[in-house]
């Protein structure tokens, strides 16, 4: 199995644990506006960004600093303002800030793959669809392979 698959299942594993079974996972994380508006009430997404070598290790090893992507979705009805989408959306700040320390402290529970998660960055909250607010965080991970 490759690091990104490793990498990708346990990710998956940490966010639907951190955010328990109210939350489903999206059919579509790339693109959320593909997404039918009733699969983004309490969703989430993870994937796969770009990778960059590091410095070569030892003991013929590559290392990689990737990043990965958490991506949340929540529906909302405002009435006369827009109070409704803000508490939604500290509601998914706060998922974001659990998740984060989740995945800092057990580096996804993959330390033979995993060397350190070194970075966390949340993107500005979107709204692919109306009445949906969406939340993406990319974690970067450096990773190490073995090569033979």
């Amino acid at each position: 199995m490759s690091n990104q698959s490793q990498i990708l299942t346990a990710l998956k594993t940490a966010v639907s644990t951190s955010l328990g079974s109210d939350y489903t996972e999206l059919k579509y994380s790339y693109d959320l506006e593909l997404n039918d508006l009733r699969d983004q009430k309490k969703g989430y997404g993870i994937g796969a960004l770009a990778a960059a070598r590091t410095e070569s290790g030892p003991m013929k090893s590559l290392n990689y600093a990737q990043g990965f992507f958490v991506v949340l979705t929540e529906t909302f009805v405002n009435r006369s303002s827009d109070c409704k989408e803000r508490e939604v959306l500290a509601t998914l700040y706060d998922k974001f800030e659990a998740l984060t320390e989740v995945i800092f402290l057990k580096k996804l529970s993959i330390p033979t793959v995993v060397r350190v998660v070194s970075d966390v960055s949340l993107d500005d909250p979107t709204n692919p669809s109306k009445g949906v607010v969406s939340l993406r965080g990319v974690f970067i991970i450096e990773h190490k392979k073995t090569i033979t």
